[in-house]
């Protein structure tokens, strides 16, 4: 009798499997097991492939992926990314798959969820035998875990990729439980890439199981909304990228190995994200985030943004709120408020340096400085005419002053005028006539060429 039943039972086991690899697959055969794992913290999780900001959990997840570009979720890579424990298995927790999703609100907890529900009475139990990729015994046994067949519904949705797994079911993401657990990963089958609570379910060439893990975290956080507001003043030509840096995001989009995002804007058209985060406890650093503006990219610095806090009725909100004039932000989030930070941006004005920098000091010259002509003559007498240019072979060339010294550059030597020409004038400092009334301010030599201070004349002068 015993050995009866005990073929009995292995007969039912077999009936509930597929058959052995190579049989021709019908809608029964395509099988999913359904895992869930509770965690103390969010840093106890691994993350997805992808670290963004599509990501749904209240804070940012643990360590990276361990799972190559194209490879399918598995049972020995889940427990080596997210091991038990610390985390532990979560029997009676619910799935829901269906046709396409729906994005976060505030009515699903912002969570995503399928858009047309099609089974929403899948849940884990104390364990179920652990399958391989064609559906056959590991000889492993999974916790928190249970396997079920498509349905023929199922089978149809994801015959045209659009069938879609979630955690919870499309009224109540958290089964009814959002006082014990909050969100923090899906993945499923081949998508294991954003850390949202929806992932399509597809089969891999030749396989006819496949796994989803959902992840849970205990005790949950109360959940409030930053949202950061970009725009540009009037009258700034052009629109602008703005990068932010700051634990608020969870993207890293410039790889510097800091988090960031950033927001394009122009005058006509502000721009905004917004981050649905965990509220900060009293031993909780603040959310932070400052935007990061390029010397070189044209816009000045936004200085202190602009922060207020509203409460679920819309009054004043509790958060705490920092800014500086570096353009920081700090915010304590306290759970249901909506915090919101504006920073404006304005082009540089054209022809402003924005930097000063320090030039060097000009070389000294080797050549006499350039003759100008004076734009007011002051001396009511006629000048005598210039000398006029000797045949005499040329002077010899100047001697280098050194920049510090203020010594006249010396004098070539005098030239035997020609029979008939006045004499000429001594290369001695010029003396420049006084005018009748206040003279103006002394035209000097340019910086760092050796000269004189002169008046101007009627004439030229070399100074």
């Amino acid at each position: 009798m015993r050995r009866l039943r005990f073929l009995l039972a292995t007969a039912a086991l077999l009936a509930a499997l597929p058959g052995r690899a190579g049989a021709a697959p019908d809608p029964g055969d395509l099988l999913v097991t359904y895992v869930a794992r509770v965690c103390d913290s969010y840093d106890q999780v691994m993350a997805n492939k992808a670290r963004n900001n599509v990501q749904e959990s209240l804070r940012d997840l643990g360590p990276d992926s361990n799972y190559a570009r194209t490879e399918t979720v598995g049972a020995a890579k889940e427990a080596a990314g997210t091991p038990l424990p610390p985390c532990r298995p979560l029997p009676g927790w619910t799935f829901s798959t269906g046709r396409g999703f729906t994005g976060r609100s505030p009515a699903t907890r912002n969570l995503s969820t399928v858009s047309t529900p099609l089974r929403q009475d899948i849940t884990t139990t104390a364990s179920t035998p652990e399958l391989d990729a064609a559906g056959n015994p590991t000889g492993r046994t999974l916790t928190g875990a249970v396997t079920v067949a498509l349905t023929a519904s199922e089978r149809a949705a994801a015959q045209v990729g659009n069938l879609v797994a979630q955690g919870g079911t499309k009224a109540d993401p958290l089964n009814g439980r959002a006082d014990t657990y909050s969100f923090a990963a899906l993945r499923c089958a081949q998508d294991a890439v954003n850390g949202d609570n929806v992932e399509y379910l597809s089969y891999p060439s030749g396989a006819r199981h496949v796994f989803c893990y959902y992840y849970a975290v205990t005790p949950p956080s109360g959940a409030g909304t930053i949202t950061v507001v970009k725009q540009v003043a009037p009258g700034s030509n052009g629109s602008g990228t703005f990068r932010f840096d700051g634990d608020i995001s969870y993207a890293d989009t410039n790889g510097d190995g800091v988090n960031d995002f950033t927001l394009t804007a122009s005058s006509a058209k502000p721009a905004s994200m917004d981050f649905i985060r965990a509220a900060t406890g009293p031993n909780d650093p603040p959310w932070t985030f400052q935007e990061q503006i390029d010397p070189d990219s044209g816009w000045a610095p936004p200085g202190a943004p602009s922060c207020t806090a509203v409460d679920a009725d819309g009054g004043p909100g509790r958060s705490a709120l920092t800014t500086d004039s570096t353009g920081r932000a700090g915010v304590s989030l306290v759970g249901g408020e909506h915090v919101t930070c504006t920073y404006t941006n304005r082009r540089r004005p054209e022809g402003r340096c924005w930097r000063r920098r320090r030039s060097a000091a000009p070389a000294p010259s080797t050549s006499p400085s350039p003759r100008r002509r004076a734009p007011t003559s002051w001396s009511s007498a006629p000048s005598p005419p210039p000398p006029r240019a000797s045949p005499s072979p040329s002077p010899p060339p100047p001697t280098r002053w050194p920049a510090t010294t203020r010594s006249p550059r010396p004098s070539p030597p005098p030239t035997a005028p020609a029979a008939g020409t006045p004499p000429p004038r001594t290369a001695t400092a010029p003396s420049c006539p006084s005018p009748p009334g206040p003279p103006p301010a002394p035209r000097r030599a340019a910086p760092g060429t050796p000269g004189t201070t002169c008046r101007p004349t009627a004439r030229r002068t070399a100074c």
